[in-house]
């Protein structure tokens, strides 16, 4: 959760740039990542909502970051670089 306020911190320079900057994209899902994983801990119920609630905020604010990365044939899960 620390590293999602921390990755939050760059909100004004995201949103200063073009549609369609994957690094919206990557904040959202930051935040959404950080709030499912609280949950499945059971840690941290008010932040981990929190992080939801800006997520979609977020999602609304910038149209082209929200998008489902659970679709695995447009968002191969990682691998590393070898």
């Amino acid at each position: 959760m620390s590293w999602a306020l921390v990755r939050l911190h760059r909100f004004a320079v995201l949103d200063t740039r073009a549609p369609g900057d994957l690094s919206r994209l990557q904040l959202v899902e930051t935040l959404e990542s950080a709030a499912r994983t609280a949950e499945v801990h059971r840690a941290l119920p008010h932040l981990a909502g929190w992080a939801r609630r800006t997520a979609g905020v977020l999602r609304r604010r910038w149209p082209d970051a929200d998008l489902d990365l659970t679709d695995w044939a447009r968002f191969p899960p990682y691998s590393p670089r070898r």
